[in-house]
């Protein structure tokens, strides 16, 4: 298998600790060395979507985990398709915040300055505008670009979704230190950070979900994306 744009390998040493042979693929030297440091097993190459270290037809399936939106399409998909196996699978995934639970829909809200850019594939991008609900129930009307004909070119067959929910425990304390943690808090005013942080407190007060206890599940789902080489 391959993790390409691994990042520093969270999808990597998931992928290694269930025993599969596993390649990660990162342009970032530093990112790699916490690849190799913490992926017992794994192999973390450098390239790219567009150029990857590996020869024609070596893999069983490429994952790509929040790294999709970097790529440039047309000579990704070719370069995948060149060192996957017939039959061989092509998934890309994004973990995102689930909206359609209140409280993490207000969450959303008070971030609602985080960067989407203009690519209908980023992970806020899903998440803004009703996107996310747009794909589940496939209302073509909400969804743009990419996500309204998902396709990954013509070495590839039809594309499936799958949806995947699922929790972590959080407490206030630890749900502010993760937005703290977010390039979109990184990058903004003092006055900005300030006012998230007040914000995302006051969402404990008000939210039943957060006032029942000292410990709360901040509920995500997992979009994939897959398809099969021809």
């Amino acid at each position: 298998m391959l993790d390409l744009g691994a990042g520093t390998g969270l999808l990597t040493r998931v992928l290694a600790a269930e025993g599969h042979r596993t390649r990660a693929v990162e342009p970032d030297a530093a990112m790699r060395a916490r690849i190799t440091a913490t992926a017992p097993g794994a192999v973390a190459l450098a390239g790219s979507a567009e150029n990857i270290p590996l020869p024609d037809a070596c893999l069983d399936a490429v994952l790509v985990s929040h790294a999709y939106h970097w790529f440039d399409p047309a000579p990704a998909h070719a370069e995948i398709a060149r060192v996957l196996r017939p039959g061989g699978i092509l998934a890309t995934l994004w973990n995102l915040r689930d909206e359609e639970v209140p409280w993490s829909a207000a969450l959303s809200g008070i971030l609602a300055d985080e960067d989407t850019g203009t690519d209908p594939r980023t992970p806020a991008a899903i998440m803004l505008h009703g996107a996310l609900r747009a794909l589940r129930t496939q209302d073509s009307e909400w969804l743009t670009g990419w996500l309204r004909d998902p396709a990954f070119g013509p070495e590839f067959g039809p594309v499936e979704q799958g949806f995947f929910p699922h929790s972590e425990t959080k407490t206030i304390d630890s749900l502010v230190t993760l937005i703290k943690s977010r390039s979109y808090y990184l990058t903004s005013s003092p006055e900005r950070r300030r006012e998230i942080e007040e914000r995302i407190r006051e969402l404990a007060t008000v939210h039943p979900e957060l006032k029942s206890g000292n410990t709360f599940e901040l509920p995500y789902v997992t979009v994939v994306f897959t398809t099969v080489r021809n």
